[in-house]
């Protein structure tokens, strides 16, 4: 972490919002290009795919120091606009479902392959770790 704080300096609180906002809009995107289609009504892909993007908006959010509420709210951001273009409702219904996975196991591993592949696409050291989400998907389809 110690790297992404020195990558990213300590700003302005809105301005960590919006650096982590525009940060997880180009990885969101770049995740997305390998993907494809998948199916987000179905209930494995479509939490694996939330757990893997909340881990990666968590983990920005720690090297900011960003309060949990800040953090969950720039998540349900996300579930409106980037994620699928939930409605409010669908949003927060879906950002309780996440929370309430994160707590188990497979939560926790998902938002760490989101974690350390966000982090290794940041730093350069693997420029096609967006495309990992992709790899658990497929796995996840065996």
């Amino acid at each position: 972490m110690t790297f992404l704080r020195k990558l990213f300096g300590k700003r302005e609180s809105s301005d960590d919002i919006t650096r982590i906002r525009a940060i997880m809009e180009k990885f969101i995107e770049a995740s997305f290009l390998s993907l494809g289609s998948f199916d987000r009504k179905d209930s494995i892909q479509g939490m694996t795919v939330l757990l893997y993007m909340f881990g990666a908006v968590d983990m920005l959010c720690q090297v900011h120091n960003t309060e949990e509420k800040v953090t969950l709210n720039l998540f349900e951001n996300f579930l409106k606009d980037e994620l699928g273009e939930y409605n409010a409702e669908q949003a927060q219904v879906l950002l309780r479902a996440v929370i309430q996975a994160s707590a188990a196991t497979e939560g926790q591993q998902m938002m760490k392959e989101g974690a350390d592949a966000l982090r290794a696409w940041l730093t350069g050291v693997d420029v096609a770790a967006p495309h990992r989400l992709t790899e658990i998907l497929m796995e996840k389809m065996r």
